[in-house]
């Protein structure tokens, strides 16, 4: 901390300092220059009073030790300074401009205007600002049920034409979320909503089995596809899904359709095909199996299990594969 003492031979060091800190406005807001301000002023106002050193006054000693300026404008700029380095804490906001609040009779016959131009939104915005004037007021009340009756109609239309377009789109998911905002659909539209919701839940399986068409050959799959079958014999599918089920229906042919294999064995080895059978011991035999994933498994005792991995691909040509159990432990 540094410590100025107000007296003459010091006085130059105390201009100075104040100078220093003038030269760098960032060290105003310090603790340490605060300190150095408040012994300052107290040392200043001491010597301007005291009867036994009037020569101690700011100016006598700036006089005494050569300095030809006054000493209250250092610190009066340091003051200042000191009040323009504070952040402002006020707040700038815009000034907007104060509307005048509008009065029953104006509201209603800008709603009245809105309702004549089947501006319905606006009208219902300005009846309901009406009301909060004048809650029992029954023109306002009247006139907001029909503002609401117009409003449904119009959206009513809007959900119908959006509809219209989905069905068209053959969206149909897309269709029944929409069917849900139709107010009182007609009988074209209660026809259009039971087929869009039959096409959607046909469309969710045809896609869950083109998803992965090698399992066809699987009883809930094969199940599952004689239901769609059986559903798009009574209803109109469309363009796409009836594309789509074309593909399930090629799809389903070619993984349900057999392909022969041949097994060659010891007849001491126990062979197991799974999934499937157990095939036991034989010389060699003739299978037909759907295509897809196999594993064949050869087992006797005293020997080591024999496994094979088979890939049975739709449309092949008999293979011949060999399976022995003849390695000892």
């Amino acid at each position: 901390m540094l410590r100025v003492d107000f007296l003459a031979n010091r006085t130059l060091l105390t201009v100075h300092c104040l100078t220093l800190i003038l030269a760098s406005p960032t060290l105003i807001a310090t603790p340490a220059v605060k300190q150095i301000e408040l012994r300052l002023d107290v040392q200043f106002t001491s010597a301007n009073t005291s009867n036994r050193s009037p020569d101690l006054s700011r100016n006598s000693l700036a006089a005494s030790s050569g300095f030809n300026g006054n000493l209250n404008t250092p610190l009066m700029l340091l003051a200042a300074n000191e009040s323009s380095s504070q952040p402002n804490t006020i707040p700038e906001t815009k000034r907007e401009a104060v509307k005048p609040k509008r009065s029953f009779n104006d509201l209603m016959t800008s709603a009245h205007r809105y309702v004549e131009a089947e501006e319905w939104a606006k009208a219902k915005h300005e009846l309901t600002l009406a009301l909060q004037h004048n809650p029992k007021s029954t023109a306002a009340q009247e006139l907001l049920e029909t503002t609401n009756a117009e409003l449904a109609k119009v959206q009513n239309r809007r959900s119908s034409a959006a509809f219209k377009a989905a069905v068209a789109a053959e969206d149909w998911v897309k269709a029944n979320q929409l069917a849900s905002d139709l107010n009182q659909p007609n009988s074209t539209q209660t026809i259009e909503i039971r087929r869009s919701n039959q096409l959607a839940d046909i469309e969710l399986s045809v896609d869950r089995l083109l998803a992965n068409p090698s399992q066809m050959a699987r009883p809930s799959a094969q199940r599952e596809f004689k239901q769609i079958t059986a559903s798009l014999t009574n209803i109109d599918p469309g363009r796409r899904i009836a594309a789509k089920y074309q593909e399930l229906a090629s799809a389903n042919q070619h993984w349900t359709t057999p392909v022969t294999i041949v097994v060659q064995s010891d007849r001491r080895t126990n062979v197991i095909i799974q999934p499937g059978q157990t095939l036991g011991k034989f010389r060699e035999k003739r299978l037909k199996l759907m295509p897809g994933e196999y594993q064949l498994i050869g087992r006797r005792q005293g020997f080591h299990e024999v496994r094979h991995e088979l890939v049975l691909q739709p449309g092949q040509e008999e293979r011949t594969y060999q399976i022995r159990a003849d390695m000892r432990f």
